[in-house]
């Protein structure tokens, strides 16, 4: 009476260094060996490997399949462009696990400068993949005014538009200084304006 040999085939099961399960069932020699019975639940998070141990492809005694499990990295680029595409400062990349919340941080370090992210970027969302996020820099502006008084009352004005931290100067009506003395006062209007933002200029 013949019947067919029997082995023990241990499935183990491990995540990110932990093992979550080992299981041992008796298989008939000649069968296959599972090499593709990997958990559906990181399927996606998870890239996975498998060894056998021995090294065979059909049961010829005991094996143990081990399958390994780890969390997949993506690379989060942070861009920061100018308004003509070209580089305003270098590219930040930072590593993130899959599921992970990401954060990409604009570049604040001259204050002579806006910010607002490309059409369709996130500043902060869940990381599934590789992400570029891209910032768009251009300098800010202020209004810079400059008034002639004659006495209390206003003779005339200029009002120009000028990028922060770009020097200026202010020059006393022409038309006004045959006739008048004048003195200069600088006047702050707002926060959003270069080292001397508002020139008045009171022809007395």
């Amino acid at each position: 009476i013949y019947k067919k040999k029997t082995a023990n085939l241990t499935v183990i099961h491990i995540v990110d260094g932990e093992e979550k399960s080992n299981t041992t069932t008796t298989v008939e020699w000649g069968d296959d060996v599972p090499r593709d019975a990997f958990l559906p639940e990181y399927s996606e998070s998870h890239d996975h490997t498998v060894t056998v141990n021995p090294a065979v492809t059909k049961v010829a005694g005991d094996v143990t399949v081990t399958y390994r499990y780890s969390i997949k990295k993506y690379t989060l680029t942070v861009h920061h462009r100018l308004e003509n595409g070209s580089q305003y400062k270098p590219d930040v990349t930072t590593e993130y696990s899959h599921g992970a919340t990401y954060n990409a941080v604009p570049d604040t370090s001259d204050n002579n400068y806006e910010y607002r992210l490309a059409n369709g970027d996130k500043a902060s969302d869940t990381i599934l993949d590789d992400t570029e996020v891209t910032y768009i820099y251009k300098k800010k502006t202020a209004n810079f005014i400059v008034i002639h008084k004659i006495g209390g009352e206003e003779h005339s004005r200029t009002e120009t538009t000028i990028d922060w931290g770009d020097p200026y100067e202010a020059h006393p009506s022409s038309e006004l200084t045959t006739a008048y003395n004048y003195t200069v006062e600088d006047r702050h209007t707002n926060d959003r304006v270069p080292t001397r933002p508002f020139v008045e200029q009171r022809v007395l």
